[in-house]
């Protein structure tokens, strides 16, 4: 909830959007956080450059998602608690938020 002392706080890492938190609703998700992360991550360039650093052996005429991609989504998913590779683990954070985090 929020309070007096701190009704929101705004983020501007990225020069044309701006990321707000608001802290009013009663019931809201955790994994708005992904967001925030995904702007440091751009900002930092730390999956992009720890994929750099990992050989891929894919087969290239195979690959649907780049090596940074599967490192975003693995990355953002501990960092929201998603911590187990079984069926539906992901499943939340693969439907809107990593959308949003992974800019698809």
């Amino acid at each position: 909830m929020a309070t007096e002392c701190i009704p929101q706080l705004t983020f501007e890492f990225h020069p044309k959007m701006k990321t707000v938190a608001r802290f009013d609703q009663a019931h809201a998700s955790t994994d708005g956080g992904v967001v925030l992360l995904r702007a440091v991550d751009e900002q930092l360039q730390l999956t992009e450059r720890l994929a750099a650093c990992l050989p891929d052996g894919r087969d290239p005429d195979k690959i649907r998602h780049a090596m940074r991609e599967l490192l975003q989504q693995r990355v953002f998913g501990l960092a929201c608690g998603y911590v187990g590779r079984e069926k539906g683990t992901f499943s939340l954070l693969s439907k809107i938020s990593s959308q949003q985090a992974s800019g698809l």
